[in-house]
């Protein structure tokens, strides 16, 4: 019975029956309250056309991997797979992109948090046309509670970007585009959001901010 008011509740919550979003997250020994707190955002989420890939990299915390584990348990559109190699930031995340079926992804890190209308928004642009989307973003401290650092982006630019990545958090596009450029490239770690952001501006039809 349970179940069955969550799925309501879940069907409710998803004006947009043609696409879903697949939020992409790589992992290593993460610490369980930052993964829990992204969970929890993601589950607030007022659109529920979303599921979760976490690509574990052969954590070796314990208590990392218990909570993938348990948020299996806790609802079906959490999905984990437990590398055997810890592959980098691109290596693994490329792995999580391996794990989606949504018609949209998003990049996210293991400490990220989504505001309520995050998975929302992105699927409004996506059903207007877009197939690459970016968001405004904020610092938050580690307890959840400051907000200190917001950056309020401009509108596509692309002269800026060619200068640095201001696009950043969070990265949205067409599995279709995502898939087409190759995802994240392993010898640009540390630069690989800005590598990923200028490729897929380049091949991009629209771009929404």
């Amino acid at each position: 019975e349970k179940a069955a008011k969550r799925e309501l509740e879940i069907q409710r919550a998803h004006p947009f029956p043609d696409v879903r979003i697949s939020v992409v997250v790589p992992v290593f020994n993460t610490r369980p309250k930052f993964l829990r707190a992204l969970a929890d955002s993601l589950l607030h989420q007022s659109c529920g056309a979303w599921e979760a890939c976490f690509y574990d990299g052969a954590s070796t915390r314990a208590d990392t991997r218990e909570l993938l584990q348990a948020l299996t348990q806790e609802d079906n559109r959490f999905r984990v797979t437990f590398g055997v190699e810890n592959r980098g930031i691109a290596g693994n995340t490329n792995a999580a992109l391996t794990m989606a079926t949504g018609e949209f992804v998003a990049l996210c890190d293991h400490d990220d948090l989504l505001a309520p209308d995050a998975v929302r928004c992105i699927l409004e642009a996506a059903q207007d046309g877009a197939d690459f989307v970016y968001t405004d973003e904020d610092k938050v401290s580690a307890d959840g509670t400051h907000f200190f650092e917001p950056h309020l982006k401009p509108d596509f630019a692309p002269d800026s970007l060619r200068s640095g990545n201001y696009i950043c958090h969070i990265t949205a596009a067409s599995r279709a585009l995502m898939n087409a450029v190759g995802g994240l490239r392993p010898g640009f770690d540390g630069s690989q959001d800005h590598d990923l952001a200028l490729r897929l501006s380049e091949n991009a039809t629209k771009i929404t901010h």
